[in-house]
């Protein structure tokens, strides 16, 4: 059997922490709804063959988010290929170069590799995504007073937070403020006060609004909400990303098809995915000829001045907000090159067939992902507690 959580009664219900390892929070956690994500999970890493079964759980079970995102990919599509009568060979060995693609996937005449990456995490940013959850974490501890703060991160530094030098500039702000003159400003529409700071590398904004007197001393954390600016730029990250694979392994006798998750902080639309595979385009949509000079802005993974590329990876698997208790949720795409005679394989019905040539990418129907993984339409049925844990800290 697959372990991967321990057994036992689970009594702690307090929810997970700043950089607490999401397949540590999990396993620990007494909240009713994480016992069918674990069976989940569970059971998905019980069909992994057993010789493949340590490294998948090692990175189940990473400290870096990253890490365990791209693992749950790779098990997804390893159990929906399985459901759907697909053999698998798992980092099959290929002629030539000692790298090896995720997958080999085999039905009857079909048969191709499949790559799984992750976009929008970039391996250098895993210390500075540390630094900055550890931040956070800190910030999460000071509870609030008289009014509360929003967070927005432009940049950040390469050592840890100054906490104390924070701390004191923003008690001493905050002591400026009129919290009655405040609050009749936010009455009227009004922002309050915005304070920018800037140490040792670090660059943050901070948005005041009144405390609500009715929410004096009930422990709410100073800062309710953080942002991170500048993660806008999906497109760029997802090209990135299949950049990075496109030639890995040299000449394939069979496609390689990319499959690319992008869980972003703010959610990565079609049109992102669309602009990454086909370029940036002025005044039309994809389509199979080329754009002309002048109306490609930017190259993409299949397009570029020079006309199409890439033939030996006639399509691209993308999917956004997955997460182990959003697979019933969250809808894989299916993007296929423009290129003539670019040959694709045959792929299974659950995923959903994006049609470019309209006004806007749309992505056609598709199986139900709660039929094909056996669950519950509504599972599961109720919303984890992300929130964390109690604010004990002042300013």
């Amino acid at each position: 059997m697959a372990e991967l959580f321990g057994h036992g009664p689970r009594t702690d219900r307090t929810a997970r922490s700043f950089n607490e390892p999401m397949c540590a929070f999990m396993d620990r956690s007494g909240d009713p709804f994480f016992a069918g994500v674990r069976d989940l999970m569970a059971g998905w890493l019980g069909h992994v063959p057993s010789d493949h079964v340590a490294d998948l759980r090692h990175r189940l079970q990473s400290k870096d988010g990253a890490q365990f995102e791209s693992a749950f990919w790779e098990l997804y599509l390893h159990e929906a290929y399985l459901r759907s009568g697909y053999r698998l060979t798992i980092h099959p060995a290929l002629t030539g170069t000692r790298h090896r693609p995720d997958f080999l996937i085999e039905d009857g005449d079909t048969r191709f590799y499949l790559e799984a990456v992750g976009a929008c995490a970039p391996a250098g940013r895993a210390s500075e995504n540390r630094r900055l959850e550890e931040a956070r974490r800190i910030l999460a501890e000071v509870g609030a007073e008289r009014h509360l703060l929003d967070m927005a991160t432009y940049q950040v530094g390469q050592r840890p937070l100054p906490v104390k030098a924070l701390r004191r500039d923003l008690r001493e702000w905050l002591s400026t403020l009129d919290v009655q003159v405040d609050r009749r400003t936010a009455a009227a529409g009004g922002v309050i006060a915005r304070r920018s700071w800037r140490h040792d590398g670090w660059r943050l904004e901070f948005t005041a609004q009144p405390l609500r007197s009715e929410h004096a001393g009930a422990g709410l954390p100073l800062v309710r909400g953080h942002l991170r600016m500048g993660w806008g730029h999906d497109a760029s990250r997802i090209l990135g990303a299949l950049n990075e694979k496109a030639n890995r392994y040299g000449a394939l006798e069979a496609p390689l098809v990319i499959a690319v998750l992008s869980n972003s902080e703010f959610r990565t639309e079609d049109i992102d995915v669309e602009r990454a595979l086909f370029g940036a385009l002025i005044g039309r949509r994809p389509g199979p000829e080329p754009p002309r000079p002048g109306q490609l802005l930017e190259p993409g993974h299949w397009c570029t001045k020079a006309g199409w590329r890439r033939a030996h990876i006639p399509q691209v698997i993308a999917i956004q907000d997955l997460y182990p208790w959003t697979v019933t949720k969250a809808q894989p795409r299916l993007w296929a090159t423009l290129e003539p005679g670019a040959r694709a394989p045959a792929q299974p019905s659950w995923l959903a067939r994006v049609q470019v040539s309209g006004a806007a990418p749309t992505p056609g129907p598709a199986d139900s992902l709660a039929d094909l993984f056996d669950l519950p339409a509504d599972w599961p049925p109720d919303e984890p507690h992300f929130v964390t844990r109690p604010r004990t800290a002042t300013l």
